[in-house]
C-alpha cells in the first residue's frame, strides 16, 4: 500500500516533494498554508534507508515533477542494516520490471532475487513471519486501518515512549553515503532544488550517541559539496519536551505541527 501510493500515482505537477525516512517529521498542509504552494506531499517510508528513497525518488520523478524536495538528514541514516534492508526492499519486488528497481534488487539480493521472483509469498516466508491469515482477513473484510492520508502522512497521536538505550557509537556504512549523494544528484538533474533539514530528537537521543556532531558533519559537507541549504533545529526547550515525541527519534502528530510551523518560516527565505 506505501508502494502503491508512490508509485501510481497520477502523473502531478508539485511544488514541494517531502522525501526520506523521518515520515512523521512534517505535515505538507502547513507548508501548503504557510508558503502558498499548490500541492506537496510526503514520501517518507518507514524504517527506509537511502537506498529505497532512492527508488522511489527515481521512479517518481519518471512521470512527476517537482519545483522542490525537502530531505531529512537522519542522523540514523548510515547504520549497516543488511537484514532489514534486505527485508525492506522486498516490498519492492512487484516493481522488479522498472528499470530503475531491478539493477538495485539483484545488486542487494544476487540469485536469491530469482527465487524470490519465482516462488510464491518466498519474500514473506523469509523475512516476514508477522505476515498470516488474520492480516488478511482485516484486508478482505476493509478492517485493515488506513495508514497514510492523501499526502502520505502517518502521524500518531501516542503517549511518549522512553526506551532504555546504552551510550552508542553509530557505524556509518558507505553504501548509504553514495546513495544520499545519488539522491541530491537525481533531483539536481531535473533541476529541482534540494533543501535539507535536521527534525528534533529527543534530548536523551543525542545524549547517548557518542558522534551526533560527527554525523552532522556529514550533511553540512555534503550541502557545501553540492551548494544546498541545510536548516538545522537547535531548541533545547522543544527537545526536551515529551510532550512533541512518540519516542526518541519520532515527533508524534502535535510535535510534527509544531515543528512545521518552525520549519516554514524557515524555508520563507528558500522557496521562491
Amino acid at each position: 500500500m506505501q508502494l502503491d501510493f508512490r508509485f501510481k500515482k497520477p502523473e502531478t505537477r508539485f511544488d514541494h516533494f517531502r522525501l526520506k525516512p523521518r515520515y512523521r517529521s512534517i505535515d505538507p498542509s502547513i507548508l501548503e498554508q504557510q508558503l502558498s504552494l499548490s500541492k506537496c506531499a510526503n514520501f517518507g517510508i518507514d524504517g527506509a534507508s537511502y537506498i529505497e528513497s532512492y527508488l522511489i525518488l527515481s521512479q517518481f520523478l519518471k512521470t512527476n515533477r517537482t519545483k522542490y524536495i525537502l530531505l531529512a538528514a537522519d542522523l540514523e541514516g548510515f547504520e549497516p542494516t543488511d537484514s532489514e534492508l534486505k527485508f525492506r526492499l522486498s516490498k519492492y519486488l512487484p516493481y522488479s520490471d522498472k528499470n530503475t528497481i531491478k539493477p538495485i534488487l539483484k545488486e542487494v539480493y544476487g540469485i536469491n532475487y530469482f527465487f524470490m521472483q519465482a516462488v510464491p509469498f518466498l519474500k514473506y516466508a523469509k523475512y516476514n513471519d508477522e505476515i498470516g491469515i488474520s492480516s488478511v482477513a482485516k484486508v478482505v473484510t476493509g478492517k485493515l486501518c488506513k495508514e497514510y492520508d492523501d499526502r502520505g502522512c502517518a502521524f500518531r497521536a501516542v503517549p511518549f515512549k522512553d526506551e532504555e538505550i546504552q551510550v552508542q557509537y553509530l557505524p556509518i556504512e558507505k553504501r548509504h553515503l553514495e546513495y544520499l549523494e545519488q539522491i541530491v544528484e537525481l533531483a539536481q538533474s531535473k533541476n529541482c532544488t534540494v533543501i535539507l533539514f535536521i527534525a528534533p530528537y529527543y534530548t536523551k537521543w543525542k545524549e547517548h550517541h557518542r558522534n551526533s556532531t560527527e554525523l552532522v558533519n556529514i550533511y553540512q559537507r555534503l550541502a557545501v559539496k553540492y551548494k544546498i541549504q541545510l536548516l538545522s533545529f537547535d531548541n533545547g526547550l522543544f527537545e526536551s519536551d515529551r510532550t512533541y515525541f512518540s519516542d526518541l527519534n519520532h515527533l508524534n502528530n502535535i510535535g510534527a505541527v509544531k515543528y512545521t510551523n518552525y520549519l516554514a518560516e524557515q524555508l520563507h527565505t528558500n522557496i521562491d
